[in-house]
């Protein structure tokens, strides 16, 4: 059972076995499986922020939503992900956050509390089929 704070970290029962199975892997597969997990969890994160994001004459905002994924070199198991737009697309902040002239269009927050539970159950399965096939 996964369990979420509001910074997007979860924590999920049955970690301890789950860490001992990944750490059987050596470095560069354990780096390979969290990564691919990772991306393709956040997929339902991404696709939901780009339907819910404002839309203007070109639709730029809506189809610049991207996925990024990095590990951290201190902690195989550490593996962070943003979700949002494209360099293209900057301006997709101000409408996320607000300016001074314009009020927020709130669409990558709502998105991610929403497809939360969808992700988390997403990289559990992706994590766990991929130990298995690594190991077999």
């Amino acid at each position: 059972m996964a369990t979420a704070a509001s910074t997007g970290e979860f924590s999920i029962a049955g970690m301890s076995e789950f860490l001992d199975a990944l750490n059987q892997l050596d470095y560069t597969k354990q780096k390979k499986v969290l990564m691919k997990a990772v991306r393709e969890g956040a997929e339902p994160i991404r696709i939901e922020a780009g339907n819910r994001a404002p839309r203007g004459e070109t639709g730029n905002l809506s189809e610049s939503q991207m996925v990024t994924a990095a590990g951290q070199d201190s902690d195989i198991n550490e593996v962070s992900v943003k979700i949002g737009p494209e360099i293209d697309a900057f301006y997709g902040l101000f409408q996320e956050l607000g300016t001074a002239f314009a009020p927020a269009q709130s669409f990558l927050l709502p998105a991610f509390e929403d497809k939360l539970g969808e992700a988390q159950e997403l990289i559990g399965q992706i994590l766990w089929n991929e130990i298995v096939k690594a190991t077999r």
